[in-house]
């Protein structure tokens, strides 16, 4: 069990495929961590106390492919300036949008490969600086107008090969990303069947 080897002044910890079922929460392992990997454990609950540790450092956290069901809010709210989350193959349903409200610095947010299936009008409101955005392989069914609507620097958009067609509420939902480079898109409906384009 590397958890117990961990070092205090590690600045990359790796507890990766390590059968965690939780986030150790020890404030004395995190000081000076700036990346944390915790992929392929067992994890199926974030709470908001699981990084209630105050960290100046932690610029990557890795939780991708573990059993993450639910996040309760506020859960990342100590992290400011974490830079990349990755959450992709979990169990995730649904988001609040308060679980990123602090995220302010965050630059690449993976959210590849959940069962999310409406994206809350708030989630990403206050990600001022992200540039890429993987939401690909969920079961997404509606994206409304506001959405992305505060995404100015988001370079890269995914959200291809959802099973349904997604429903787009307003052929101006991308308006706000002015940085976009990028935007993968399959199986796109639109409410109104006369229109076929967006505005961008």
């Amino acid at each position: 069990n590397r958890l117990n080897n961990c070092s205090l002044v590690n600045q990359n910890n790796d507890l990766s495929s390590n059968y965690l079922e939780s986030i150790p929460i020890k404030e004395e392992l995190y000081p000076y961590v700036k990346s944390l990997n915790l992929n392929k454990n067992n994890i199926r609950f974030i709470k908001n106390t699981s990084f209630s540790f105050k960290t100046k450092y932690l610029i990557l956290l890795y939780l991708a492919q573990n059993r993450i069901e639910a996040i309760e809010f506020n859960a990342f709210f100590y992290l400011i300036n974490l830079e990349k989350l990755d959450l992709s193959m979990n169990l995730i349903k649904n988001i609040h949008f308060s679980v990123f409200w602090n995220l302010k610095n965050l630059i690449y947010l993976n959210l590849n490969s959940n069962e999310i299936d409406v994206l809350d009008n708030d989630l990403f409101l206050n990600f001022k600086v992200l540039t890429f955005l993987d939401i690909s392989n969920c079961l997404i069914k509606r994206i409304d107008e506001s959405s992305f609507i505060n995404l100015a620097e988001l370079e890269v958009l995914k959200f291809e090969n959802n099973p349904y067609f997604i429903k787009i509420n307003h052929e101006k939902t991308f308006v706000g990303l002015e940085s976009i480079r990028t935007i993968y898109l399959s199986e796109i409906l639109f409410d109104d069947d006369e229109k076929n384009t967006l505005e961008i």
